[in-house]
Protein backbone atom coordinates (compact mmCIF):
# COMPACT_ATOMS: atom_id res chain seq x y z
CA UNK A 1 0.00 0.00 0.00
CA UNK A 2 1.63 3.18 -1.20
CA UNK A 3 -0.97 5.68 0.05
CA UNK A 4 -3.27 5.74 3.05
CA UNK A 5 -6.85 4.81 2.35
CA UNK A 6 -8.50 4.22 5.69
CA UNK A 7 -9.18 7.64 7.13
CA UNK A 8 -10.44 9.77 4.24
CA UNK A 9 -14.10 10.74 4.04
CA UNK A 10 -15.73 10.10 0.70
CA UNK A 11 -18.96 11.88 -0.15
CA UNK A 12 -21.41 9.42 -1.72
CA UNK A 13 -25.13 8.85 -1.54
CA UNK A 14 -26.62 6.82 1.28
CA UNK A 15 -26.23 3.10 0.67
CA UNK A 16 -23.36 3.44 -1.82
CA UNK A 17 -20.29 1.33 -1.08
CA UNK A 18 -16.97 3.13 -0.73
CA UNK A 19 -14.14 0.86 -1.86
CA UNK A 20 -10.53 0.99 -0.71
CA UNK A 21 -9.70 2.43 -4.14
CA UNK A 22 -12.14 5.32 -3.78
CA UNK A 23 -10.81 6.00 -0.29
CA UNK A 24 -7.27 6.09 -1.70
CA UNK A 25 -8.31 8.59 -4.37
CA UNK A 26 -9.77 10.78 -1.64
CA UNK A 27 -6.23 11.51 -0.45
CA UNK A 28 -6.64 14.29 -3.03
CA UNK A 29 -10.02 15.71 -1.89
CA UNK A 30 -10.42 17.99 -4.91
CA UNK A 31 -10.09 14.98 -7.21
CA UNK A 32 -12.30 12.76 -5.05
CA UNK A 33 -15.05 15.36 -5.07
CA UNK A 34 -15.15 15.26 -8.86
CA UNK A 35 -14.43 11.62 -9.66
CA UNK A 36 -17.66 10.15 -8.23
CA UNK A 37 -19.94 12.45 -10.26
CA UNK A 38 -17.65 11.85 -13.25
CA UNK A 39 -18.22 8.09 -12.97
CA UNK A 40 -21.96 8.63 -12.90
CA UNK A 41 -21.82 11.00 -15.87
CA UNK A 42 -19.74 8.56 -17.92
CA UNK A 43 -22.35 5.83 -17.57
CA UNK A 44 -25.38 8.14 -17.79
CA UNK A 45 -27.95 6.82 -20.21
CA UNK A 46 -26.15 3.52 -20.81
CA UNK A 47 -28.05 0.30 -20.45
CA UNK A 48 -26.81 -1.44 -17.25
CA UNK A 49 -25.72 -4.48 -19.23
CA UNK A 50 -23.68 -2.37 -21.63
CA UNK A 51 -22.12 -0.46 -18.73
CA UNK A 52 -21.12 -3.58 -16.78
CA UNK A 53 -19.79 -5.32 -19.88
CA UNK A 54 -17.74 -2.21 -20.74
CA UNK A 55 -16.29 -1.97 -17.23
CA UNK A 56 -15.53 -5.70 -17.06
CA UNK A 57 -13.92 -5.65 -20.52
CA UNK A 58 -11.53 -2.93 -19.37
CA UNK A 59 -10.82 -4.73 -16.09
CA UNK A 60 -10.03 -7.93 -18.01
CA UNK A 61 -7.79 -6.04 -20.45
CA UNK A 62 -5.94 -4.33 -17.57
CA UNK A 63 -5.87 -7.54 -15.48
CA UNK A 64 -7.17 -5.45 -12.58
CA UNK A 65 -8.42 -7.65 -9.73
CA UNK A 66 -10.25 -4.86 -7.85
CA UNK A 67 -12.39 -3.70 -10.75
CA UNK A 68 -12.83 -7.21 -12.17
CA UNK A 69 -14.15 -8.84 -9.02
CA UNK A 70 -16.19 -5.77 -8.17
CA UNK A 71 -18.01 -5.73 -11.53
CA UNK A 72 -17.74 -9.04 -13.42
CA UNK A 73 -20.11 -10.88 -11.04
CA UNK A 74 -22.85 -8.42 -12.01
CA UNK A 75 -22.72 -9.81 -15.54
CA UNK A 76 -24.60 -12.92 -14.40
CA UNK A 77 -27.68 -10.83 -13.60
CA UNK A 78 -27.21 -9.14 -16.98
CA UNK A 79 -27.53 -12.44 -18.85
CA UNK A 80 -23.96 -13.71 -19.23
CA UNK A 81 -23.04 -17.23 -18.20
CA UNK A 82 -20.02 -18.03 -16.02
CA UNK A 83 -18.39 -19.56 -19.12
CA UNK A 84 -18.88 -16.33 -21.07
CA UNK A 85 -17.52 -14.30 -18.16
CA UNK A 86 -14.54 -16.64 -17.87
CA UNK A 87 -13.95 -16.23 -21.62
CA UNK A 88 -14.03 -12.44 -21.26
CA UNK A 89 -11.52 -12.67 -18.42
CA UNK A 90 -9.25 -14.99 -20.39
CA UNK A 91 -9.49 -13.12 -23.71
CA UNK A 92 -11.62 -15.72 -25.51
CA UNK A 93 -14.63 -13.84 -26.86
CA UNK A 94 -15.95 -16.68 -29.06
CA UNK A 95 -18.88 -17.45 -26.75
CA UNK A 96 -20.15 -13.87 -26.91
CA UNK A 97 -22.66 -12.85 -29.56
CA UNK A 98 -21.68 -10.36 -32.25
CA UNK A 99 -23.03 -7.34 -30.38
CA UNK A 100 -21.18 -8.19 -27.16
CA UNK A 101 -17.96 -8.94 -29.04
CA UNK A 102 -18.17 -5.57 -30.80
CA UNK A 103 -18.74 -3.78 -27.48
CA UNK A 104 -15.93 -5.61 -25.67
CA UNK A 105 -13.53 -5.10 -28.56
CA UNK A 106 -14.28 -1.38 -28.64
CA UNK A 107 -13.97 -0.97 -24.85
CA UNK A 108 -10.65 -2.79 -24.80
CA UNK A 109 -9.42 -0.80 -27.79
CA UNK A 110 -10.19 2.40 -25.89
CA UNK A 111 -7.96 1.15 -23.06
CA UNK A 112 -5.11 0.21 -25.42
CA UNK A 113 -5.53 3.34 -27.60
CA UNK A 114 -6.21 1.16 -30.66
CA UNK A 115 -9.71 2.28 -31.70
CA UNK A 116 -10.05 1.93 -35.46
CA UNK A 117 -12.85 2.81 -37.85
CA UNK A 118 -13.52 -0.92 -38.22
CA UNK A 119 -13.99 -1.41 -34.45
CA UNK A 120 -16.09 1.72 -34.19
CA UNK A 121 -18.27 0.74 -37.15
CA UNK A 122 -18.79 -2.78 -35.75
CA UNK A 123 -20.02 -1.39 -32.43
CA UNK A 124 -22.16 1.23 -34.16
CA UNK A 125 -24.28 -1.56 -35.66
CA UNK A 126 -25.58 -2.23 -32.14
CA UNK A 127 -25.19 1.03 -30.22
CA UNK A 128 -26.43 4.56 -30.82
CA UNK A 129 -23.95 7.41 -31.28
CA UNK A 130 -24.83 8.58 -27.74
CA UNK A 131 -24.17 5.12 -26.28
CA UNK A 132 -20.88 4.82 -28.21
CA UNK A 133 -19.70 8.14 -26.79
CA UNK A 134 -20.53 6.98 -23.27
CA UNK A 135 -18.84 3.60 -23.79
CA UNK A 136 -15.64 5.48 -24.65
CA UNK A 137 -15.99 7.72 -21.60
CA UNK A 138 -16.77 4.82 -19.26
CA UNK A 139 -13.96 2.63 -20.62
CA UNK A 140 -11.53 5.52 -20.24
CA UNK A 141 -12.69 6.25 -16.71
CA UNK A 142 -12.26 2.65 -15.56
CA UNK A 143 -8.89 2.34 -17.31
CA UNK A 144 -7.83 5.33 -15.21
CA UNK A 145 -9.11 3.65 -12.03
CA UNK A 146 -7.22 0.47 -12.90
CA UNK A 147 -4.01 2.43 -13.30
CA UNK A 148 -4.54 4.30 -10.02
CA UNK A 149 -5.22 1.06 -8.15
CA UNK A 150 -2.00 -0.49 -9.45
CA UNK A 151 0.12 2.62 -8.84
CA UNK A 152 -1.19 3.11 -5.29
CA UNK A 153 -1.01 -0.64 -4.62
CA UNK A 154 -4.47 -0.54 -3.06
CA UNK A 155 -5.46 -3.89 -1.51
CA UNK A 156 -8.62 -5.68 -2.60
CA UNK A 157 -11.74 -4.95 -0.63
CA UNK A 158 -12.75 -7.66 1.80
CA UNK A 159 -14.67 -10.46 0.10
CA UNK A 160 -13.33 -9.86 -3.41
CA UNK A 161 -11.48 -12.69 -5.14
CA UNK A 162 -9.64 -10.78 -7.85
CA UNK A 163 -9.14 -12.27 -11.29
CA UNK A 164 -10.10 -15.74 -9.98
CA UNK A 165 -13.81 -15.00 -10.50
CA UNK A 166 -15.80 -16.97 -11.83
CA UNK A 167 -13.79 -20.12 -11.16
CA UNK A 168 -15.86 -22.67 -9.20
CA UNK A 169 -14.15 -22.02 -5.89
CA UNK A 170 -14.50 -18.24 -6.32
CA UNK A 171 -18.12 -17.65 -7.27
CA UNK A 172 -18.79 -14.83 -4.77
CA UNK A 173 -21.88 -15.73 -2.79
CA UNK A 174 -24.89 -13.47 -3.07
CA UNK A 175 -24.00 -11.90 -6.39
Amino acid sequence: MRVSYGSQEVQVSAGEFVSNLLRAISIAPDVAALQWPMRKACRAGLDKRVAELTISAVAAQCRNPQVWSGHAPRLVSRGLSPDQIRGLRDGDLTSLDEADRALVTLAQAVETCTVTDERWDAASLFLSPHALAHVVLLASYYAMLCRIQFAYDVPLDEGLVGMAYPDAENTLAGV
